[in-house]
């Protein structure tokens, strides 16, 4: 993920990759484990038609940037697996944005983390409520 590029005008993790790379690891997440590149292209089959060579294209542009693992580069085809679990990668991305406000806007930061640290206080007192 490029830690300078978030797309707010986009839905879910393509505010964070491209689209592509937003398809390709949310197949890769679904399957579980290692996955081979074909088994990525058949899900995807049903939306959005990709070539099968830009799918491969993808998945090694991928793990470049360290989000997914060639298991094994002496057989073909690759064998790949993610790196981070979806919530890791998430949660990575959600610390690099706020670290990079935090850096400008500190006092702004700490504020809105201590806001929403206030109102998670008030939804957990209130499901412990619920639970009695």
């Amino acid at each position: 993920m490029d830690a300078n590029l978030v797309r707010t005008n986009r839905p879910g993790l393509k505010k964070l990759l491209g689209d592509q790379e937003a398809d390709i690891m949310e197949q890769v997440w679904a399957i579980g484990g290692s996955v081979l590149a074909k088994q990525v292209h058949e899900r995807m089959r049903g939306g959005e038609k990709l070539a099968y060579s830009t799918v491969v294209c993808t998945m090694t542009r991928l793990a470049n940037k360290n989000l997914l693992h060639i298991i094994d580069s002496t057989t073909k085809p690759y064998r790949y697996e993610a790196i981070l679990s979806r919530e890791q990668f998430v949660g990575s991305a959600i610390q690099h944005v706020l670290g990079s406000l935090a850096q400008d806007f500190p006092v702004e930061v700490a504020c809105f983390l201590q806001e929403r640290s206030n109102v998670s206080d008030q939804i957990k007192q209130t499901l412990s409520g619920l639970e009695d």
